[in-house]
Formats: C-alpha cells, structure tokens, sequence
C-alpha cells in the first residue's frame, strides 16, 4: 500500500515519539492523525510494542570484546590542513558576500566601489589559488576552475 505524505509523517513522528524526540506540535499532529487513521493507528501500536519488547528484554553480554581497528589515515595530516584551508576560504568569502550586501547603494555609481569590487575579485581568486595549492595530494583530484570576466 503506498503511504500519502500524511501517513509517512505520522509513521515517522511514531517513531520519534518512542524517543522522546517530537515536539509538542508533532506530538499534537500525531494524535490528530492516529485519530483519524486506522492504518497508523495499528502500525503505532504495532511499534510500541515491538520496542516495548526490545527494551524490557534482558541484555545479553558479548563472549568477547569488539576490536575496530583505526581507520588509516591517507596523506599524514594534510586532511586537517585542507580542511582549515577550506574553512577560511568560505569565512572569507561569507565576509565578502556581507560586505557586499550591508555596503547599500548602486556600486556601479561610484569608482571608488568598482574599484573595491574588482580588488575583492582578485583577493577571491588569490585566496581559491592558494587553496589549489595546499590540496595537491596524489590521492586528491584537482578541481577544474575556469575563470570569467
């Protein structure tokens, strides 16, 4: 049987109310629906007992502890390296798009503004430029940038 988008929500919220994880207004919308459907309403109460089940079951202890292994790290600490290169990279750029936009005004009124706009442009390349060069891992696939005036 293929669910509406009522019905999935429900379902989902059913789930998530076993949790303690909706808010009083989902809480509010899943009662109103299990009100008026069956179908939920049966799959709810399936659910709830199936997870009283599980709960109330005793634990059963393992013979013998689980060993995961590290994961291995490729390219030494580069990772954390490109991913601080990266995260000042959109810093910058989230500093340069509110610069932008709080700056008010036409910017092609005035030299000085266009002045700044092509300054930020260059700053932008030069900070993408310097971020192609820190990610130069064999390991790491380059990103092809094309450039538009």
């Amino acid at each position: 049987m293929a669910l509406n988008e009522e019905c999935s929500r429900a379902r989902e919220w059913t789930s998530l109310e076993l949790d303690s994880a909706l808010s009083r207004f989902e809480s509010a919308g899943l009662r109103r629906h299990l009100k008026a459907c069956a179908d939920c309403r049966a799959y709810a109460a399936d659910v709830r007992r199936a997870t009283g089940l599980i709960r109330a079951a005793a634990l059963v202890p393992r013979p013998a502890p689980v060993a995961v292994p590290a994961a291995r790290r490729r390219g030494g600490g580069r990772v954390g390296t490109r991913m601080g290169a990266a995260a000042a990279v959109v810093a910058s750029l989230a500093a340069l798009v509110a610069g932008g936009l709080t700056s008010g005004g036409n910017q092609s009124s005035s030299a000085g503004a266009t002045a700044s706009g092509s300054s930020d442009l260059s700053a932008m390349r030069a900070i993408r430029r310097q971020q192609l060069a820190v990610s130069t891992a064999a390991d790491t696939p380059r990103a092809r940038v094309i450039e538009i005036d």
